[in-house]
């Protein structure tokens, strides 16, 4: 089975519902071209923190991570894992693309 997004992907093996490591390959083959797509406002990950009342470590806590990598993240220093960017997004009950940064024209 290929994917049409991921251009240069290997042939993998047919994947029964229940076969969770296969099922892991794929989402990291997956989050990979994510990775590199993706650009987080770590700026504006904190105005949405702080507009919906969350102090960093309490915020932090409540999305699994320690408030020092969140606060990593919201300075632009860390990219976040998919995995974690998606909890963060929601927490702040917003979709992930409203956390990403707008390139500038």
């Amino acid at each position: 089975m290929r994917f049409p997004a991921l251009k240069n992907a290997p042939a993998l093996p047919p994947v029964s519902l229940f076969d969770f490591d296969a099922l892991r390959c794929v989402a990291s083959l997956c989050i990979v071209g994510y990775r590199r797509a993706m650009r987080v406002d770590g700026p504006r990950i904190r105005r949405r923190r702080e507009l919906s009342g969350h102090g960093l470590r309490a915020f932090a806590d409540s999305v699994g991570i320690s408030a020092s990598y969140l606060s990593r993240i919201e300075r632009g220093l860390r990219a976040p894992q998919p995995e974690v960017l998606a909890a963060i997004a929601g927490h702040l009950q917003c979709p992930i693309e409203e956390l990403e940064q707008r390139s500038r024209k």
